[in-house]
């Protein structure tokens, strides 16, 4: 098949390109910021610019998948790229007919309230990040409503792997080590729901090959809950394990109180998703071995 890969040049996007790519699939990967590293047939766009339209039109991809997000903290930037960005999308789907997988987050359900989010809940968003990523998810499912403009969204839990972004929880703490710096923990009980980036790809691909609907919404998680202070110990061990270094947690690690930001719990039901598809999951401990030693052998 052939996928644009919006966003492509982010964590999950970047990992789902080299899973996609892999596979054999035709790949058009568009982004206003450069990769870090090579991606094929990558294009530097932003997708609220209306001129990417001749980019996807020159592709002609069978499906559109946008991954597209700003930071969190960056309400502006976000509003422009998930809302004015998903809406130039969505208008490109609807006049060439292209199929649209749009990748959204736990977070738009908002948290936790005594029984798991499932994909009928109305969204509850708490930050103002993720209410901006329900307004794109709202604007999708209007598309459909009023234009029949096929989608699937798909709301992830808590990724981790290889190439996060460096302010990221997972890539500071392990850099932290390699750096022998200190790391300032916070919200140490704090339990979430960790899939493994490759996990997440297979999945995409898998549901996208699979989906007969396209007007569906997929929760994307993994099962596998763990505190904060459960990875960075799995993390430490795992350095341990492939440097053969000894490195103590007391000399790494420096546990502080919660923070202003600090997210709420998030619980959604996967129970749809292993309806439609067979999911093997990488277990937690290996896929965070697998990722520093990705870091250790930079």
């Amino acid at each position: 098949m052939k996928f644009a890969i919006t966003g492509g040049a982010g964590f999950i996007g970047s990992n789902t390109h080299h899973y996609f790519s892999s596979c054999g699939d035709e790949l058009l990967v568009i982004d206003k910021k450069q990769p870090n590293f090579n991606l094929e047939n990558f294009i530097q766009a932003d997708i609220s610019d209306q001129d990417i339209v001749y980019h996807i039109d020159d592709f002609k991809p069978d499906c559109i998948i946008n991954f597209a997000s700003q930071s969190k903290f960056d309400h502006y930037d976000s509003v422009v790229t998930d809302v004015l960005g998903t809406t130039n999308i969505l208008n490109i789907c609807k006049k060439k007919q292209i199929k649209l997988c749009h990748i959204s987050t736990q977070e738009v359900y908002g948290p936790y309230d005594g029984k798991p989010s499932v994909e009928t809940d109305k969204l509850n968003p708490v930050q103002p990040s993720a209410a901006i990523k329900a307004s794109s998810d709202l604007l999708i499912k209007s598309y459909y409503n009023r234009h029949k403009t096929d989608y699937i969204i798909i709301r992830l839990s808590n990724n981790y792997g290889y190439a996060q972004n460096e302010q990221d929880f997972l890539p500071k703490l392990i850099n932290s080590i390699i750096d022998k710096k200190s790391f300032h923990l916070e919200d140490v009980q704090q339990k979430k729901d960790f899939i493994y980036v490759e996990d997440t790809s297979k999945i995409i691909r898998n549901l996208l090959l699979k989906e007969k609907k396209w007007k569906s919404i997929y929760n994307v998680g993994s099962g596998q809950f763990h505190t904060n202070l459960e990875l960075t110990e799995q993390v430490i061990k795992a350095y341990k394990k492939i440097t053969n270094k000894d490195i103590s947690f007391d000399n790494i690690v420096k546990i502080q109180s919660n923070h202003q930001y600090n997210d709420q719990k998030y619980l959604m039901s996967i129970k749809k998703l292993h309806s439609h598809i067979k999911v093997n999951y990488t277990d937690f401990h290996t896929g965070i071995l697998k990722t520093v030693k990705s870091y250790v052998n930079e």
